[in-house]
């Protein structure tokens, strides 16, 4: 599926977080953190993200 390059960072930061294997569990909140940051960060930019 093709994604705008500006979406690029929130996946790279999700799939960090659903890294069940590479992260332990007691290490798992600075990445939802991370993910809710960048999230936020789209959200107050132009919406769609330009490529």
């Amino acid at each position: 599926m093709a994604q705008p390059q500006t979406l690029r960072p929130l996946v790279d930061k999700t799939d960090a977080y659903s890294d069940w294997a590479a992260v332990p569990r007691s290490d798992r909140k600075p990445l939802a953190d991370s993910v809710v940051e960048e999230a936020g960060r789209l959200l107050a930019g132009p919406w769609p993200p330009l490529a």
